[in-house]
């Protein structure tokens, strides 16, 4: 049914998209929050090292 009607095929190609979104999105979330983790880890050990303004 899906190779003689092309609206089929269409909704079908935006179901898989919507499927793939869902699926990988997490992944980006957890490679920001990573990141953002590991940024703070090191401005955090370069701040240490500097001694304080008086």
């Amino acid at each position: 049914y899906a190779l003689k009607n092309p609206d089929c095929r269409h909704k079908q190609m935006i179901g898989l998209m919507i499927t793939l979104y869902i699926a990988i999105d997490s992944f980006g979330t957890a490679c920001n929050v990573t990141g953002d983790g590991a940024i703070a880890l090191i401005i955090d050990k370069i701040s240490k090292k500097k001694p304080a303004a008086a």
